[in-house]
């Protein structure tokens, strides 16, 4: 499967069926070293999470510590961002599970000495450095897809 667009076109074609929640798919890339992480995501009016990873270009179904990493980033950028527009108070952060209802995310990382678990390579196991994606800010990415979910409309008293 190739997509002239890249994985951009990629999670526009997850999302076909769906009512995305902003128009543009946002994207960030980045490298250090060399290592190189492209991420694209966009998040819709579903309550499930689509997040397909890849590994040199090797699908990766069991995830691995790239795909650990990016949820983990992504949670935590997003509960500091609510803590800085005061929508979260003292230590209620918004949980990970509530972060990505909705997400649609294609994470696409080239590592050399990679290390995979198993035959069929379903995991990657090695270490990406936390700096090699930078988030490069999108306009669509302002504050608007962070306050998608129901449950964080309702936690929050968030108004669209």
């Amino acid at each position: 499967m190739c997509y002239e667009g890249g994985i951009r076109e990629f999670v526009q074609w997850y999302n076909r069926h769906k009512t995305p929640i902003h128009p543009d798919v946002i994207y960030m890339a980045g490298k250090k070293g060399d290592q190189t992480a492209e991420v694209a995501l966009q998040y819709n009016d579903s309550f499930s999470e689509t997040i397909v990873s890849f590994a040199n270009d090797i699908h990766t179904p069991e995830g691995g510590m790239h795909e650990e990493g990016f949820k983990r980033a992504l949670t935590k950028v997003l509960n500091a961002y609510g803590l800085k527009k005061g929508n979260i108070k003292g230590d209620d952060k918004v949980s990970g599970e509530d972060v990505r209802e909705g997400l649609t995310a294609i994470i696409s990382v080239k590592l050399t000495d990679a290390q995979f678990e198993g035959q069929t390579k379903g995991q990657a196991r090695k270490r990406l450095d936390p700096h090699a994606c930078q988030q490069h800010r999108h306009p669509a990415a302002r504050g608007r897809s962070w306050r998608k979910t129901r449950r964080w409309r309702a936690r929050f008293s968030i108004r669209q």
